[in-house]
C-alpha cells in the first residue's frame, strides 16, 4: 500500500465545494453510514500543479541552526520550510515541548539505506514525523514511495494519518506552491522539474501527518511503532518496487496540549453558520459552530453504473486561516484535518485543522473564510474573505 489514507476525501480547494462533492458521488458509493457528518480533508500546497492533497502531508530534511544555539533540535529542511518557521518560534516550540528530536540515534539500514527519525511536533490533535533517508539514488524527475507502511501509537491506530516524501516545495504568504527559492512554481517554463525529493547532501525526508479523530491528546507522551518496508518510484499510483527492505522504529513522541481558547459569536457573511469558539494551538485550529444542517439530495453513478442518491450538508464556507493583532493575515494555512457535525439536529458543526503556519496564538484576532465568488490567484485577497473577529 502507498500512502494511506483513512477515509479521506480528496479535495482541491480550486474547485466550487458543490461541484467537487458532485464529483465524489459520482466516482465513489459512500462507504461508511455517518460519512456526511464525518468526513477526512486535506490541502497538500507542494505540488506542480495545483493547491492539493489528501490528509497532510508535511515536513523535511536536516537544516543547521546557528552553532550559539547548538542546545536546540535540528529542524529538518521540511518542517522548517512547510511552517515557515522562524528561529524564535523554533525556540518557542521546543521550550514548550510541541517540537522534539525523534531519536537520531537510531537509524535503522536495510539493504543499503538508512531511514532515521529525525523530528516530531505535537500537540494534542495532531503529531508530525520526519525521517531522513541516505543511501538511496533517485532518478530526476521520479517520485519516491515506500510500499507499505504501518503505524501505532500505543498499540492502537484508532487514528489518521498520511505521509510522504518530502519534494522541496513550500507555500508563500498567498497560499501559492514555490521553490525553495521562492520562484512559483505556477511560473516555471513548462518542462522543467519543479519537485526536488533529494537535498543537496544527497539525503532525502519522508514525512507523516497523524490527526486524532476522536481521543484528542492521544499522541502526547505517546510511544509510536512506525514500519517502513519497500522502497521504490511511483506513477500513476503505481508502485514501481526498486529494493526491498524493511525498516522499523520505536519512536517516544513529546508534545503539548496548549491552546488559546477564543470566542465570537459572530456570523460568517451571509452564510447563516456562526462561529461560537475556536482553540488555536501554535500548530493547528479548532472551531466550534452554530449552524442549521441543511440537506442537499445529490444524484450520482455508483462504481456498478448503477444510478445513487446520497444526501449531503450544507457546510460553512472554507477556513483559510487567522488575522494577526497587526493586521497580517495568514491565509491558506488550513494544511490538513477534519469536518465533522458534532450533532446535525442541533446543528453543531466542528472543523479541525494542522496549519502550514506556525501561529503566535496570543496574537490573533480574526478567523479568515473563503468567499464562494473568489478563485485563482485573487482568492486570498483581502477582499474575498470573510473576517470573523474572535476574543
Amino acid at each position: 500500500m502507498r500512502e494511506k489514507e483513512m477515509d479521506l476525501l480528496v479535495k482541491e480547494i480550486e474547485i466550487p465545494e458543490i461541484v467537487q462533492r458532485k464529483a465524489d458521488i459520482a466516482f465513489k458509493r459512500i462507504q461508511e453510514e455517518d460519512w456526511e457528518r464525518r468526513r477526512i480533508i486535506s490541502y497538500r500546497k507542494a505540488r506542480n500543479r495545483k493547491f492539493a492533497v489528501i490528509v497532510a502531508a508535511t515536513a523535511g530534511i536536516m537544516a543547521a541552526v546557528t552553532a550559539c544555539t547548538a542546545a536546540y533540535l535540528h529542524w529538518s529542511r521540511g518542517l522548517e520550510a512547510e511552517l515557515h518557521v522562524t528561529e524564535a518560534q523554533k525556540r518557542y516550540l521546543e521550550d514548550i515541548k510541541i517540537a522534539a528530536p525523534a531519536g537520531e540515534d537510531s537509524g535503522v539500514t536495510s539493504g543499503g539505506v538508512t531511514v532515521t527519525p529525525v523530528q516530531s511536533i505535537v500537540d494534542s490533535r495532531f503529531a508530525f514525523l520526519s525521517f531522513k533517508i541516505e543511501g538511496y539514488d533517485l532518478e530526476e524527475g521520479k517520485e519516491p514511495c515506500f510500499e507499505n507502511i504501518g503505524i501505532t501509537v500505543d498499540g492502537s491506530a484508532d487514528f489518521s494519518w498520511s505521509a510522504s516524501f518530502y519534494n522541496g516545495l513550500t507555500t508563500d504568504e498567498m497560499g501559492r506552491a514555490v521553490c525553495q527559492d521562492g520562484t512559483l512554481v505556477q511560473d516555471l517554463p513548462e518542462g522543467v522539474f519543479a519537485e526536488q525529493y533529494v537535498a543537496e547532501d544527497g539525503t532525502m525526508e519522508y514525512d507523516v501527518l497523524m490527526m486524532a479523530n476522536v481521543e484528542e491528546g492521544m499522541f502526547i507522551d505517546a510511544p509510536v511503532h512506525v514500519v517502513f518496508e519497500n522502497l521504490g518510484i511511483v506513477h500513476k499510483a503505481e508502485f514501481f518496487p526498486d529494493l526491498e527492505g524493511r525498516w522499523e522504529f520505536d519512536i517516544n513522541l513529546s508534545g503539548s496540549d496548549k491552546v488559546r481558547h477564543v470566542m465570537s459569536g459572530n456570523e460568517i457573511g451571509d452564510s447563516g453558520a456562526v462561529v461560537n469558539y475556536a482553540d488555536i494551538s501554535p500548530i493547528s485550529l479548532q472551531v466550534t459552530y452554530d449552524f442549521e444542517a441543511q440537506p442537499e439530495e445529490i444524484e450520482g453513478v455508483g462504481e456498478d453504473g448503477q444510478p445513487i442518491t446520497s444526501t449531503l450538508y450544507k457546510e460553512p464556507p472554507v477556513l483559510t486561516g487567522v488575522r494577526l493583532k497587526d493586521g497580517t493575515l495568514l491565509v491558506g494555512i488550513c494544511n490538513g484535518g477534519m469536518t465533522s457535525w458534532e450533532d446535525l439536529e442541533k446543528g453543531i458543526y466542528k472543523e479541525t485543522f494542522a496549519t502550514s503556519r506556525v501561529i503566535d496564538t496570543e496574537k490573533v484576532d480574526a478567523l479568515l473564510y473563503l468567499k464562494p465568488d473568489g478563485n485563482g490567484e485573487t482568492m486570498f485577497a483581502e477582499e474575498n474573505l470573510y473576517i470573523v473577529p474572535v476574543e
